[in-house]
């Protein structure tokens, strides 16, 4: 008895001898801007705008044979801690890190995001994720320390705005 799978690779191949179609590998790339960090809960997108509304054919340049589905976070976002599945033989997920928003509501800079740099770069905390660690590093050395803290706030008094594809603040 054969298995669905080995009918359906009987089937292809009856398929390709007889002339037919040629299986095509599903490609894709991501935008230019963007920059995948392998962390160990998983591949993080950085680099990306962050007003949390762009869906996910905005983070890719081109997708061919393969579909993309962006997943919202807890917070009903399209920001940091959503995901996107490329949805082809690999099955590849990304997650999202937008510069300034770490708790992911789509809104960077703002007194929430920069209490939550304080007390983590005051050690008192740690971020959930590392896609939050990574928003909140706005100078990006590495680390979430009390420079990113008083950037964020300036950010947040609207004294400066965040530049989400080089991950810093412009005064």
């Amino acid at each position: 008895v054969n298995t669905a799978y080995e009918m359906l690779l009987e089937y292809q191949k009856r398929l390709i001898s007889a002339g037919g179609s040629t299986p095509v590998t599903p490609t894709y790339s991501l935008i230019s801007d963007v920059e995948t960090i392998e962390m160990a809960d998983g591949n993080v997108l950085v680099g990306v705008l962050g007003d949390g509304s762009n869906d996910a054919t905005y983070y890719f340049s081109t997708t061919e044979n393969c579909t993309v589905e962006f997943v919202e976070n807890n917070q009903g976002s399209y920001s940091t801690d959503a995901k996107i599945v490329v949805k082809n033989n690999a099955g590849e997920t990304y997650i999202v890190s937008v510069t300034g928003d770490v708790n992911g509501d789509g809104a960077c800079g703002d007194p929430v995001d920069a209490l939550e740099v304080e007390v983590v770069s005051n050690g008192l905390d740690d971020f959930a994720t590392s896609a939050r660690e990574l928003s909140g590093d706005l100078n990006g050395d590495g680390a979430v320390d009390p420079s990113d803290s008083s950037a964020i706030e300036i950010v947040a008094s609207g004294m400066a705005d965040i530049d989400f594809v080089n991950r810093t603040v412009i005064y």
